[in-house]
């Protein structure tokens, strides 16, 4: 599990506002809810679905909200993944200097 250092934290509506933007996948990245200052271990994020699950329930981020209604208490950390396989582009040119 991450410490919460390592994450970049958005509120609930700026990371809604990225998923419709495409700036966040489930492909990308891995998403943690964060409450008042802890990742909680028992929500788990569903980027591309846009839901929450919790022991297998599905929770809404509105419900979430609506659990914690002060100001700033829920939050959204998010972790960029290491890209696995390069690029078509980068493999091209790697197999091009290696053939040179």
């Amino acid at each position: 599990m991450p410490e919460i250092d390592s994450l970049q934290l958005y509120s609930v509506y700026e990371f809604n506002d990225g998923i419709n933007a495409g700036m966040f996948s489930d492909s990308d990245g891995k998403a943690y809810i964060i409450i008042n200052g802890t990742i909680q271990h028992m929500y788990t994020v569903h980027i591309d679905r846009k839901v929450v699950s919790s022991h297998g329930s599905i929770v809404s981020f509105r419900g979430l909200l609506k659990k914690h209604p002060e100001e700033g208490a829920i939050q959204v950390g998010y972790m960029k993944r290491d890209k696995k396989f390069p690029s078509l582009e980068e493999y091209t040119e790697y197999k091009n200097k290696k053939r040179k």
